[in-house]
Protein backbone atom coordinates (compact mmCIF):
# COMPACT_ATOMS: atom_id res chain seq x y z
CA UNK A 1 0.00 0.00 0.00
CA UNK A 2 2.74 1.65 0.91
CA UNK A 3 4.64 1.84 -2.06
CA UNK A 4 1.47 2.70 -4.39
CA UNK A 5 1.13 5.78 -2.62
CA UNK A 6 4.71 6.35 -3.04
CA UNK A 7 4.15 5.84 -6.62
CA UNK A 8 1.11 8.67 -6.91
CA UNK A 9 3.36 10.93 -5.14
CA UNK A 10 6.13 10.45 -7.75
CA UNK A 11 3.54 11.02 -10.59
CA UNK A 12 1.81 13.99 -8.90
CA UNK A 13 4.94 16.31 -7.87
CA UNK A 14 6.16 16.47 -11.58
CA UNK A 15 2.77 18.11 -13.03
CA UNK A 16 1.98 20.17 -10.09
CA UNK A 17 5.80 21.73 -10.94
CA UNK A 18 5.10 21.82 -14.31
CA UNK A 19 1.60 23.60 -13.66
CA UNK A 20 3.77 25.98 -11.55
CA UNK A 21 6.75 26.70 -13.84
CA UNK A 22 3.72 27.52 -17.02
CA UNK A 23 1.99 29.95 -14.69
CA UNK A 24 3.24 33.29 -15.91
CA UNK A 25 5.06 35.36 -13.76
CA UNK A 26 2.93 38.40 -14.60
CA UNK A 27 -0.53 36.71 -13.53
CA UNK A 28 -0.03 35.43 -10.93
CA UNK A 29 0.17 38.31 -8.14
CA UNK A 30 3.01 37.17 -6.85
CA UNK A 31 5.66 38.93 -8.92
CA UNK A 32 5.78 42.84 -10.45
CA UNK A 33 6.93 43.59 -14.30
CA UNK A 34 9.88 45.28 -13.40
CA UNK A 35 11.30 45.47 -16.52
CA UNK A 36 8.20 45.98 -18.55
CA UNK A 37 6.97 48.93 -16.22
CA UNK A 38 10.41 50.59 -16.12
CA UNK A 39 10.60 50.50 -19.58
CA UNK A 40 6.81 52.33 -19.56
CA UNK A 41 8.22 54.94 -17.46
CA UNK A 42 10.89 55.34 -19.10
CA UNK A 43 8.75 56.03 -22.20
CA UNK A 44 6.72 58.16 -20.56
CA UNK A 45 9.78 60.52 -19.13
CA UNK A 46 10.92 60.59 -22.89
CA UNK A 47 7.96 61.82 -23.99
CA UNK A 48 7.13 64.71 -20.81
CA UNK A 49 10.79 65.65 -22.13
CA UNK A 50 9.98 65.91 -25.44
CA UNK A 51 6.54 67.91 -24.61
CA UNK A 52 8.89 70.84 -22.74
CA UNK A 53 10.93 71.42 -25.20
CA UNK A 54 9.93 74.29 -27.96
CA UNK A 55 10.93 73.73 -31.45
CA UNK A 56 8.64 76.39 -32.28
CA UNK A 57 7.78 79.48 -31.30
CA UNK A 58 4.21 79.43 -29.11
CA UNK A 59 3.89 83.23 -29.52
CA UNK A 60 2.56 84.19 -33.20
CA UNK A 61 4.50 87.54 -33.72
CA UNK A 62 2.31 89.88 -35.72
CA UNK A 63 4.09 93.18 -37.30
CA UNK A 64 2.55 97.03 -37.46
CA UNK A 65 -0.25 96.83 -39.43
CA UNK A 66 -1.13 93.81 -39.78
CA UNK A 67 -4.63 92.20 -38.14
CA UNK A 68 -4.12 89.97 -35.64
CA UNK A 69 -5.57 86.08 -36.15
CA UNK A 70 -6.01 85.66 -32.15
CA UNK A 71 -5.94 86.96 -28.86
CA UNK A 72 -2.42 87.32 -27.63
CA UNK A 73 -2.05 87.76 -23.50
CA UNK A 74 1.20 87.82 -21.59
CA UNK A 75 1.70 84.96 -19.34
CA UNK A 76 3.99 87.05 -17.07
CA UNK A 77 5.02 90.68 -15.73
CA UNK A 78 7.00 92.09 -17.93
CA UNK A 79 9.09 95.44 -18.28
CA UNK A 80 10.01 96.20 -21.92
CA UNK A 81 12.10 99.04 -22.93
CA UNK A 82 10.21 101.49 -25.51
CA UNK A 83 13.13 102.12 -27.78
CA UNK A 84 11.19 104.32 -30.38
CA UNK A 85 9.86 106.56 -26.95
CA UNK A 86 13.49 106.49 -25.49
CA UNK A 87 15.90 107.53 -28.44
CA UNK A 88 13.47 110.33 -29.21
CA UNK A 89 13.32 111.76 -26.01
CA UNK A 90 17.21 111.55 -25.97
CA UNK A 91 17.11 113.12 -29.03
CA UNK A 92 15.08 116.06 -27.53
CA UNK A 93 16.89 116.76 -24.41
CA UNK A 94 20.45 116.46 -26.89
CA UNK A 95 18.44 119.48 -28.56
CA UNK A 96 18.11 121.74 -25.76
CA UNK A 97 21.98 120.99 -25.35
CA UNK A 98 23.69 124.61 -26.07
CA UNK A 99 26.50 124.09 -28.75
CA UNK A 100 30.33 125.18 -27.85
CA UNK A 101 31.99 127.91 -29.21
CA UNK A 102 35.74 128.83 -28.88
CA UNK A 103 36.49 132.46 -28.53
CA UNK A 104 39.71 133.07 -29.51
CA UNK A 105 42.02 136.16 -28.91
CA UNK A 106 44.47 135.32 -31.78
CA UNK A 107 42.64 136.91 -34.85
CA UNK A 108 42.69 140.47 -33.09
CA UNK A 109 46.47 139.91 -32.39
CA UNK A 110 46.61 138.58 -35.77
CA UNK A 111 45.11 141.75 -37.53
CA UNK A 112 47.06 144.44 -35.19
CA UNK A 113 49.84 142.29 -35.76
CA UNK A 114 49.70 142.76 -39.80
CA UNK A 115 48.68 146.36 -39.80
CA UNK A 116 51.38 147.24 -37.39
CA UNK A 117 53.79 145.63 -39.76
CA UNK A 118 52.67 146.81 -43.48
CA UNK A 119 52.31 150.37 -41.96
CA UNK A 120 55.94 150.25 -40.47
CA UNK A 121 57.47 148.52 -43.43
CA UNK A 122 55.49 151.63 -45.97
CA UNK A 123 56.31 154.72 -43.48
CA UNK A 124 60.30 153.96 -44.41
CA UNK A 125 60.11 153.43 -48.15
CA UNK A 126 60.11 154.89 -51.22
CA UNK A 127 60.91 154.55 -55.18
CA UNK A 128 61.36 151.48 -56.33
CA UNK A 129 61.65 149.83 -53.05
CA UNK A 130 57.92 150.92 -52.56
CA UNK A 131 56.31 149.65 -55.75
CA UNK A 132 58.47 146.01 -55.13
CA UNK A 133 56.19 146.72 -51.31
CA UNK A 134 53.46 147.73 -52.49
CA UNK A 135 53.19 144.72 -55.16
CA UNK A 136 54.09 142.38 -52.30
CA UNK A 137 51.41 143.57 -50.22
CA UNK A 138 48.79 142.64 -52.60
CA UNK A 139 50.04 139.33 -53.36
CA UNK A 140 49.78 138.35 -49.59
CA UNK A 141 46.63 140.02 -49.01
CA UNK A 142 45.03 139.11 -52.27
CA UNK A 143 43.91 142.59 -53.13
CA UNK A 144 44.77 145.30 -55.52
CA UNK A 145 46.45 147.69 -53.54
CA UNK A 146 46.80 151.03 -55.44
CA UNK A 147 49.86 153.22 -55.45
CA UNK A 148 47.01 155.93 -54.41
CA UNK A 149 46.08 153.69 -51.37
CA UNK A 150 49.82 152.93 -50.86
CA UNK A 151 51.15 156.74 -50.43
CA UNK A 152 47.84 157.01 -47.77
CA UNK A 153 49.68 154.56 -45.61
CA UNK A 154 52.49 156.05 -45.38
CA UNK A 155 51.25 159.41 -43.87
CA UNK A 156 51.31 159.81 -39.55
CA UNK A 157 47.94 160.85 -39.61
CA UNK A 158 46.75 157.82 -40.92
CA UNK A 159 48.79 156.13 -38.43
CA UNK A 160 47.58 158.34 -35.92
CA UNK A 161 44.26 157.25 -36.96
CA UNK A 162 44.48 153.92 -37.38
CA UNK A 163 45.97 153.90 -33.81
CA UNK A 164 43.63 155.52 -32.12
CA UNK A 165 40.32 155.12 -33.65
CA UNK A 166 40.22 152.06 -36.17
CA UNK A 167 41.74 149.11 -34.07
CA UNK A 168 40.19 150.08 -30.64
CA UNK A 169 36.84 150.40 -32.33
CA UNK A 170 37.76 146.57 -34.10
CA UNK A 171 38.58 145.82 -30.03
CA UNK A 172 35.64 146.49 -29.13
CA UNK A 173 33.28 144.96 -32.03
CA UNK A 174 35.59 141.34 -31.52
CA UNK A 175 34.26 141.45 -27.88
CA UNK A 176 31.27 139.77 -27.89
CA UNK A 177 32.68 137.58 -30.52
CA UNK A 178 32.65 137.49 -34.52
CA UNK A 179 31.20 134.54 -36.67
CA UNK A 180 31.48 134.35 -40.22
CA UNK A 181 27.87 134.08 -40.99
CA UNK A 182 25.82 135.19 -37.88
CA UNK A 183 22.78 133.14 -40.00
CA UNK A 184 24.28 129.84 -38.30
CA UNK A 185 23.21 131.17 -34.94
CA UNK A 186 19.65 131.16 -36.02
CA UNK A 187 19.41 127.20 -35.30
CA UNK A 188 20.51 127.68 -31.79
CA UNK A 189 17.26 128.80 -29.73
CA UNK A 190 18.22 127.73 -26.59
CA UNK A 191 21.83 130.08 -26.58
CA UNK A 192 25.70 129.11 -26.99
CA UNK A 193 28.14 127.65 -24.46
CA UNK A 194 31.61 130.29 -25.60
CA UNK A 195 34.65 129.00 -24.19
CA UNK A 196 37.34 131.55 -23.78
CA UNK A 197 40.29 129.66 -25.05
CA UNK A 198 42.98 131.50 -22.66
CA UNK A 199 41.46 130.56 -19.02
CA UNK A 200 38.59 128.01 -20.06
CA UNK A 201 36.19 129.78 -18.98
CA UNK A 202 32.32 129.33 -20.73
CA UNK A 203 29.29 131.35 -20.17
CA UNK A 204 26.23 130.64 -21.53
CA UNK A 205 25.06 133.30 -23.89
CA UNK A 206 21.05 133.43 -24.40
CA UNK A 207 20.59 136.71 -26.56
CA UNK A 208 22.95 136.02 -29.63
CA UNK A 209 21.89 139.29 -31.58
CA UNK A 210 24.99 141.05 -30.31
CA UNK A 211 26.96 138.34 -31.90
CA UNK A 212 28.05 139.77 -35.26
CA UNK A 213 29.54 138.02 -38.59
CA UNK A 214 32.21 139.32 -40.60
CA UNK A 215 29.95 141.81 -42.93
CA UNK A 216 28.22 143.59 -39.68
CA UNK A 217 31.83 144.23 -38.83
CA UNK A 218 32.82 145.90 -42.68
CA UNK A 219 29.68 147.67 -42.68
CA UNK A 220 29.85 148.90 -39.22
CA UNK A 221 33.43 149.78 -39.78
CA UNK A 222 32.70 151.99 -42.74
CA UNK A 223 29.58 153.43 -41.82
CA UNK A 224 31.60 154.81 -38.50
CA UNK A 225 34.40 156.11 -40.98
CA UNK A 226 31.79 158.02 -42.77
CA UNK A 227 29.27 159.21 -40.22
CA UNK A 228 30.90 159.52 -37.09
CA UNK A 229 35.00 160.17 -38.46
CA UNK A 230 33.54 162.06 -41.52
CA UNK A 231 36.42 161.14 -43.59
CA UNK A 232 36.51 161.07 -47.50
CA UNK A 233 36.24 158.10 -49.88
CA UNK A 234 39.72 157.96 -50.02
CA UNK A 235 40.82 157.70 -46.66
CA UNK A 236 38.11 155.14 -46.39
CA UNK A 237 39.29 153.42 -48.88
CA UNK A 238 42.94 153.41 -47.76
CA UNK A 239 41.28 152.08 -44.14
CA UNK A 240 39.53 148.86 -46.05
CA UNK A 241 42.36 148.23 -47.83
CA UNK A 242 44.09 147.85 -44.52
CA UNK A 243 41.75 146.05 -42.38
CA UNK A 244 39.22 143.86 -44.40
CA UNK A 245 42.30 141.04 -45.59
CA UNK A 246 42.75 140.86 -41.66
CA UNK A 247 39.07 140.11 -40.71
CA UNK A 248 38.70 136.64 -39.73
CA UNK A 249 36.22 134.95 -37.01
CA UNK A 250 36.85 134.67 -33.24
CA UNK A 251 33.97 132.54 -32.69
CA UNK A 252 34.30 128.74 -34.06
CA UNK A 253 31.75 125.80 -33.46
CA UNK A 254 33.47 123.32 -31.18
CA UNK A 255 31.85 120.20 -32.82
CA UNK A 256 34.13 117.15 -31.19
CA UNK A 257 33.26 119.05 -27.60
CA UNK A 258 29.32 119.62 -28.95
CA UNK A 259 29.00 115.66 -29.53
CA UNK A 260 30.71 114.84 -26.86
CA UNK A 261 28.45 116.60 -24.55
CA UNK A 262 25.35 115.58 -26.69
CA UNK A 263 26.40 111.91 -25.96
CA UNK A 264 26.79 112.33 -22.26
CA UNK A 265 23.55 114.12 -22.04
CA UNK A 266 21.86 111.37 -23.59
CA UNK A 267 23.38 108.60 -21.99
CA UNK A 268 22.34 110.04 -18.59
CA UNK A 269 18.13 110.02 -20.21
CA UNK A 270 17.27 107.08 -18.08
CA UNK A 271 14.86 104.40 -20.68
CA UNK A 272 11.42 105.12 -20.57
CA UNK A 273 9.14 101.27 -20.20
CA UNK A 274 5.99 99.81 -20.83
CA UNK A 275 5.10 98.17 -18.34
CA UNK A 276 3.05 94.62 -18.70
CA UNK A 277 1.01 92.77 -16.40
CA UNK A 278 0.46 89.04 -16.66
CA UNK A 279 -3.10 88.09 -18.33
CA UNK A 280 -2.95 91.47 -19.52
CA UNK A 281 -3.98 90.84 -23.35
CA UNK A 282 -1.86 92.98 -25.94
CA UNK A 283 -3.53 92.49 -28.88
CA UNK A 284 -6.81 90.94 -29.34
CA UNK A 285 -8.45 89.02 -32.50
CA UNK A 286 -9.07 91.03 -35.28
CA UNK A 287 -7.54 94.09 -34.10
CA UNK A 288 -4.80 96.02 -36.51
CA UNK A 289 -1.58 95.35 -34.13
CA UNK A 290 0.24 98.67 -33.80
CA UNK A 291 3.68 100.39 -33.46
CA UNK A 292 3.29 99.90 -29.27
CA UNK A 293 2.35 96.16 -29.67
CA UNK A 294 4.73 94.81 -32.10
CA UNK A 295 7.25 95.98 -29.52
CA UNK A 296 5.45 94.09 -27.01
CA UNK A 297 5.08 91.14 -29.00
CA UNK A 298 8.54 90.93 -29.99
CA UNK A 299 9.68 90.84 -26.16
CA UNK A 300 7.11 88.23 -25.26
CA UNK A 301 8.25 86.44 -28.78
CA UNK A 302 12.19 86.27 -27.23
CA UNK A 303 10.78 85.08 -24.37
CA UNK A 304 9.69 82.27 -25.58
CA UNK A 305 12.51 81.80 -28.24
CA UNK A 306 12.95 77.56 -27.34
CA UNK A 307 14.69 75.67 -24.80
CA UNK A 308 13.10 73.10 -22.20
CA UNK A 309 10.93 73.83 -19.94
CA UNK A 310 12.02 71.32 -16.87
CA UNK A 311 8.44 72.59 -14.56
CA UNK A 312 6.05 71.63 -17.34
CA UNK A 313 7.96 68.04 -17.84
CA UNK A 314 8.14 67.67 -14.20
CA UNK A 315 4.23 68.17 -14.46
CA UNK A 316 2.80 66.11 -17.32
CA UNK A 317 4.95 63.38 -16.07
CA UNK A 318 3.16 63.40 -12.74
CA UNK A 319 -0.28 63.65 -14.53
CA UNK A 320 0.64 60.02 -16.11
CA UNK A 321 1.69 58.78 -13.42
CA UNK A 322 -1.56 59.60 -11.89
CA UNK A 323 -3.34 58.58 -14.89
CA UNK A 324 -1.19 55.22 -14.19
CA UNK A 325 -2.00 54.75 -10.30
CA UNK A 326 -6.20 55.05 -11.38
CA UNK A 327 -5.78 52.33 -13.90
CA UNK A 328 -3.92 50.24 -10.54
CA UNK A 329 -6.76 50.61 -8.41
CA UNK A 330 -9.37 50.08 -11.60
CA UNK A 331 -7.44 46.78 -11.81
CA UNK A 332 -8.59 45.43 -8.70
CA UNK A 333 -6.56 43.65 -6.14
CA UNK A 334 -3.55 43.15 -7.86
CA UNK A 335 -3.32 46.08 -9.74
CA UNK A 336 -0.66 46.74 -12.58
CA UNK A 337 1.00 43.23 -11.54
CA UNK A 338 -1.75 41.61 -14.14
CA UNK A 339 0.30 43.28 -16.69
CA UNK A 340 3.24 41.20 -18.23
CA UNK A 341 6.73 42.30 -18.87
CA UNK A 342 5.61 41.68 -22.79
CA UNK A 343 2.57 43.48 -22.44
CA UNK A 344 4.40 46.52 -20.92
CA UNK A 345 6.91 46.13 -23.72
CA UNK A 346 4.37 46.48 -26.57
CA UNK A 347 2.47 49.17 -24.81
CA UNK A 348 5.47 51.28 -24.27
CA UNK A 349 6.46 50.72 -27.47
CA UNK A 350 2.82 52.07 -29.44
CA UNK A 351 3.01 55.06 -26.84
CA UNK A 352 6.80 56.10 -27.86
CA UNK A 353 5.81 55.24 -31.56
CA UNK A 354 2.88 57.91 -32.21
CA UNK A 355 4.61 60.26 -29.25
CA UNK A 356 7.27 60.50 -31.78
CA UNK A 357 5.07 60.85 -34.70
CA UNK A 358 3.19 63.65 -32.81
CA UNK A 359 6.61 65.65 -31.76
CA UNK A 360 7.08 64.82 -35.31
CA UNK A 361 4.11 67.18 -36.66
CA UNK A 362 4.92 69.87 -34.39
CA UNK A 363 8.40 70.58 -35.51
CA UNK A 364 7.53 70.25 -39.42
CA UNK A 365 4.79 71.48 -39.47
CA UNK A 366 3.40 73.68 -42.93
CA UNK A 367 3.71 76.97 -42.32
CA UNK A 368 -0.06 78.20 -40.81
CA UNK A 369 0.04 81.90 -42.98
CA UNK A 370 -2.91 83.53 -41.35
CA UNK A 371 -4.55 80.46 -39.67
CA UNK A 372 -6.06 81.13 -36.16
CA UNK A 373 -3.51 79.79 -33.57
CA UNK A 374 -6.99 77.76 -32.45
CA UNK A 375 -6.87 75.73 -35.79
CA UNK A 376 -2.85 76.03 -36.21
CA UNK A 377 -3.13 71.98 -36.14
CA UNK A 378 -5.29 71.85 -39.27
CA UNK A 379 -2.75 70.57 -41.29
CA UNK A 380 -1.24 68.15 -39.09
CA UNK A 381 -2.92 67.57 -35.67
CA UNK A 382 -6.35 66.01 -36.70
CA UNK A 383 -5.12 63.68 -39.13
CA UNK A 384 -2.84 61.53 -36.61
CA UNK A 385 -4.26 58.40 -36.49
CA UNK A 386 -4.84 58.13 -32.76
CA UNK A 387 -7.82 55.87 -33.33
CA UNK A 388 -5.34 53.37 -34.99
CA UNK A 389 -3.17 53.43 -32.27
CA UNK A 390 -6.34 52.37 -29.77
CA UNK A 391 -7.39 49.97 -32.57
CA UNK A 392 -4.09 48.02 -32.37
CA UNK A 393 -4.05 47.99 -28.57
CA UNK A 394 -8.08 46.77 -28.78
CA UNK A 395 -6.63 43.88 -30.70
CA UNK A 396 -4.56 42.38 -27.92
CA UNK A 397 -5.49 43.89 -24.91
CA UNK A 398 -8.83 44.34 -22.43
CA UNK A 399 -10.53 47.59 -22.37
CA UNK A 400 -9.80 49.09 -19.67
CA UNK A 401 -5.83 49.05 -20.27
CA UNK A 402 -6.75 50.07 -23.91
CA UNK A 403 -9.30 52.96 -22.44
CA UNK A 404 -6.08 54.24 -19.78
CA UNK A 405 -3.65 53.66 -22.70
CA UNK A 406 -5.34 55.60 -25.13
CA UNK A 407 -6.05 58.62 -22.43
CA UNK A 408 -2.19 58.91 -21.78
CA UNK A 409 -0.99 59.05 -25.40
CA UNK A 410 -4.18 61.33 -26.38
CA UNK A 411 -2.57 63.69 -23.60
CA UNK A 412 0.55 63.29 -24.15
CA UNK A 413 0.13 63.51 -27.90
CA UNK A 414 -2.14 67.13 -27.49
CA UNK A 415 1.33 68.72 -25.22
CA UNK A 416 3.59 66.90 -27.30
CA UNK A 417 1.73 68.63 -30.80
CA UNK A 418 0.74 71.86 -28.97
CA UNK A 419 -2.98 71.20 -29.44
CA UNK A 420 -6.02 72.42 -26.95
CA UNK A 421 -9.05 70.92 -25.27
CA UNK A 422 -10.24 70.26 -28.59
CA UNK A 423 -7.62 68.41 -30.10
CA UNK A 424 -7.61 66.24 -26.63
CA UNK A 425 -11.14 65.39 -27.12
CA UNK A 426 -11.15 64.44 -30.79
CA UNK A 427 -8.37 62.15 -29.79
CA UNK A 428 -9.46 60.42 -26.84
CA UNK A 429 -13.18 60.29 -28.25
CA UNK A 430 -12.59 58.78 -31.75
CA UNK A 431 -9.82 56.35 -30.00
CA UNK A 432 -12.62 55.31 -27.19
CA UNK A 433 -15.26 54.94 -30.04
CA UNK A 434 -12.51 52.43 -32.01
CA UNK A 435 -11.69 50.28 -29.05
CA UNK A 436 -15.39 49.55 -28.78
CA UNK A 437 -16.06 48.92 -32.28
CA UNK A 438 -13.53 46.17 -32.22
CA UNK A 439 -14.55 44.87 -29.16
CA UNK A 440 -17.59 44.20 -30.05
CA UNK A 441 -17.00 42.56 -33.68
CA UNK A 442 -15.59 38.53 -34.04
CA UNK A 443 -15.43 37.85 -37.66
CA UNK A 444 -13.28 39.68 -39.84
CA UNK A 445 -16.27 41.35 -41.80
CA UNK A 446 -17.49 42.96 -38.65
CA UNK A 447 -13.65 44.28 -38.67
CA UNK A 448 -14.04 45.82 -41.73
CA UNK A 449 -17.58 47.17 -41.45
CA UNK A 450 -16.24 49.39 -37.79
CA UNK A 451 -14.32 51.77 -40.40
CA UNK A 452 -17.73 53.04 -41.71
CA UNK A 453 -18.95 54.38 -38.00
CA UNK A 454 -15.17 55.02 -37.13
CA UNK A 455 -15.76 57.83 -40.54
CA UNK A 456 -19.02 58.91 -39.48
CA UNK A 457 -17.27 59.68 -35.60
CA UNK A 458 -13.94 61.43 -37.03
CA UNK A 459 -16.23 63.98 -39.32
CA UNK A 460 -18.39 64.69 -36.41
CA UNK A 461 -15.71 65.72 -34.26
CA UNK A 462 -14.68 67.50 -36.79
CA UNK A 463 -17.67 69.69 -37.20
CA UNK A 464 -17.68 70.15 -33.53
CA UNK A 465 -14.15 71.46 -33.41
CA UNK A 466 -15.08 73.67 -36.46
CA UNK A 467 -18.27 74.87 -34.19
CA UNK A 468 -16.17 75.23 -31.37
CA UNK A 469 -13.04 77.65 -33.02
CA UNK A 470 -15.32 79.83 -35.38
CA UNK A 471 -18.33 80.66 -33.16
Amino acid sequence: MSELVEKVKKRIKPNGQAKAASKPQGRDGGSFPVAGMSFFLTVLAVMSLLASMDFQNRVKLFVAGEVATHDVAADQNLQIEDTAATASRREQVAETQPPVFDMSPKPFLDLTKGVEDILSAVSGSGGEELEKLRWQISENLNVEISQEVIEYWQRPDFHVLVETRILPRIKEAYGPGVVSASSMLLAYKNGILIRDLPSNMEMLRIDTRDIKDIKQIKDGLESFLKVELNKPIRVRKAVTSLIHPFLVPNLTLNQETTQHRKREIMAAVEPLYYNIKKGEIIVRQGERVGPVQQIKLQALFRLHSGGVQYLEGVGIMAVCVLMLLVLHFSLGKRGLRTISDKDWLFVGTVVLAFGLLAKFGNAVRLPAGDVPESVRALYFSYSLPMAGAAGILALFFPKRLCIFTSLILSFLSCRLIGGDLNLFCSYFITSMVFIYLLKRSETRAQVLKTSIPLIATLLFMWFSVNLMDFT
